[in-house]
């Protein structure tokens, strides 16, 4: 009897592990559709349903995992698991919900930890256990460069402990470990309470950090790795943030090096990196550059992909980008088409694309004047956004702006101002009070003010603006130049030349970081502290700035163009303020010398000129 009961026991206890195994089965297989349903919600960008579908996979995961014995199995559950974590934390990092993402990228920091454990004690590859940490550091520092707010200090902080624990299994070479000490006492600096207003510095600290991870990734795979050259790209996106625009293409084209000698030269990732710096050429004012990137990006991602792809499509868009710098905007609307044209015929869903588009086909239509075709596109742009992501998007805000935008340009300041505020309430809204599209919206609404001359309703705006771009990370931004700009010109119009002088020198300083060896954005900045000097009767500091103007206009243009007879004219001006006559007319001998000869003995900077001299040379004579 008691061995039947055994049997019986037996028998039953072996049916339970098939069942077992048959519902870990099932719910694994469940798992795992809802997981693709997740990304197909992901593609499609409709970011609440890919978040249910993840939540309802991850627990099928958990549940199945918890019905496998088998130890390399379990291994290859707790890898599901984490893949879906990880798209779960991205997720709501494009939601914006920061905190959630991080908690995830958290846990999966520290699952990827337990799973490397594991896999130490089932396999002798020290290697392996090294490549899923640096995996989880990865995922770690992702937190750190996506995002412009608070979470930049937690970030840092946990990717800090990350890095610790590296360090202290793996070790790292005699030179970082120099270093190391002084890097984590900065941290701590930066992310002490007292310092938590000032988000550059904090970048600055994740700057650090990534010079550790480069180390790390070097060490581990070499110079020339793909993982090297990912993680330069996102240096780059640092420096950008930074505004440290000359750094930022050094870092992008050592990345695009490292992906030609890799992978090769019509690689997809080179083509990204192309576009990078594209981008970075064109904001330097070399057009020519950064369209040959933009084109071979183009030829690669065609030559990849097909035509029909959304690469495609963005390459496209960035050459049609440059063509309206050009003022070749005949060309550049076809090129917007045909992007459009692929945007709409793929089947992913790319409605943020085609907003995007479209608004910056109706920025170009209202900078010729075609201002009611502008207004159709950026309502079309803002039907589809309202469609697609409901009518509390964020996005709708910059439309409405775009719209106000119009409306300035026509002269009807009222229905702009309209437009405007209705933007700055959904702003404010949807992304807070302290959010730097909030101050571009208020730096708008202080020009219609400055434009109706209701000069301290202007300075309300525009300051209330400038305090927000000085919080920002990156200050270094050309928002920031042209807000302090707009305040100084203010009290230069108000004849207040101190405080004028002040925000000029200002905006002056932070162009210069931003123009780097670019120096012909600078001038319109140095002539308003000119003219202020001349003004104040200050001529030694107000030549000083006009010779550096004319130095400056030389080396862009060479001693014979326009610009440089109207340096001239400038310093010439300074000389007769001063009573230095002789020093006046040779100046503005050198400005006619260039007007005869690049416009004719007719044309009104010529005949002006003329006049000038000969006052001056009434002066010299007495008269």
């Amino acid at each position: 009897m008691r061995r039947q009961r055994s049997c019986d026991y037996v028998v039953l206890h072996r049916e339970l592990q098939r069942q077992r195994k048959d519902v870990g089965r099932a719910r694994s297989d469940m798992a795992r559709t809802l997981h693709q349903i997740g990304e197909h919600h992901l593609r499609r960008r409709e970011y609440d349903d890919a978040l249910k579908a993840f939540t309802k996979s991850l627990d099928e995961k958990r549940s199945a995992i918890s019905f496998v014995d088998d130890e390399p199995e379990r291994c290859q559950g707790m890898e599901d698991i984490m893949m879906t974590v990880s798209n779960m934390g991205n997720v709501h990092s494009i939601r914006g919900d920061h905190n959630e993402a991080m908690r995830c990228y958290q846990e999966l920091l520290s699952m990827r930890s337990e799973a490397s454990s594991v896999a130490s004690t089932l396999s002798s590859h020290p290697c392996e256990d090294s490549q899923s940490e640096l995996d989880a550091l990865n995922d770690m520092f992702r937190t750190v460069v996506v995002h412009e707010n608070d979470d930049l200090y937690a970030a840092i902080n946990m990717y800090r402990e990350a890095l610790d624990t590296y360090r202290s299994k793996h070790g790292m070479s005699h030179a970082l470990e120099e270093r190391l000490p002084s890097l984590l006492f900065g941290l701590e600096t930066f992310t002490d309470g007292g310092s938590k207003n000032n988000e550059k510095n904090v970048l600055w600290a994740a700057w650090y950090i990534y010079l550790d991870t480069l180390d790390i990734l070097e060490e581990t795979f070499g110079v020339n790795h793909a993982r090297v050259a990912s993680t330069l790209v996102v240096a780059g996106n640092l420096h950008y943030k930074l505004g440290n625009i000359d750094e930022e293409l050094k870092t992008y084209r050592k990345a695009l090096d490292i992906y030609v000698n890799v992978l090769g030269k019509n690689h997809v990732n080179a083509a990204g990196v192309m576009k990078n710096i594209g981008m970075v050429l064109a904001e330097k004012g070399d057009l020519l550059g950064a369209t040959e990137m933009y084109e071979e990006a183009h030829k690669i991602y065609a030559a990849t992909y097909g035509v029909y792809h959304p690469d495609v499509a963005s390459a496209l868009s960035c050459m049609a980008n440059i063509q309206c710098r050009q003022s070749q905007f005949d060309y550049a609307f076809e090129l917007y088409e045909k992007s459009l044209y692929i945007y709409n015929s793929i089947p992913e869903n790319c409605s943020h694309e085609i907003v995007s588009t479209l608004k910056i086909i109706g920025m170009v239509r209202a900078k010729r004047g075609e201002f009611d075709q502008a207004v159709e596109c950026f309502q079309e742009a803002m039907h589809l956004l309202r469609s697609v992501f409901g009518h509390d998007d964020p996005g709708i805000a910059s439309i409405i702006t775009r719209i106000g935008g119009v409306f300035y340009k026509k002269g009807e300041l009222s229905e702009a101002l309209s437009q405007y505020q209705e933007a700055l309430r959904i702003a404010r809204s949807k992304l807070g009070s302290d959010h730097k599209d909030v101050a571009g919206i208020l730096h708008y609404i202080g020009g219609i003010y400055q434009k109706r001359e209701q000069y301290i309703d202007a300075l309300i705006h525009y300051s209330e603006a400038l305090q927000i771009y000085k919080k920002s990370p990156g200050t270094e931004h050309g928002a920031l130049v042209t807000t302090l700009v707009c305040i100084g010109n203010i009290h230069y119009k108000l004849k207040e030349f101190d405080k004028a002088m002040s925000l000029y020198k200002e905006a002056l300083y932070h162009k210069r970081k931003i123009a780097g060896s670019c120096q012909l954005s600078i001038l319109p900045i140095l002539k308003s502290i000119g003219v202020i000097h001349t003004k104040k009767e200050e001529y030694a500091d107000a030549m000083n700035i006009f010779v550096e103007i004319l130095e400056i206009k030389k080396s862009l243009h060479g001693d014979h163009h326009i610009e440089v007879a109207s340096a001239h004219k400038g310093l010439g001006n300074v000389w007769l303020r001063s009573c230095y006559f002789e020093g006046a007319e040779r100046q503005y001998k050198l400005a006619l010398s260039i007007y005869l000869k690049e416009h004719g003995d007719c044309h009104e900077d010529t005949k002006s000129m003329k006049v000038s001299l000969e006052r001056v040379r009434r002066r010299l004579s007495g008269i």
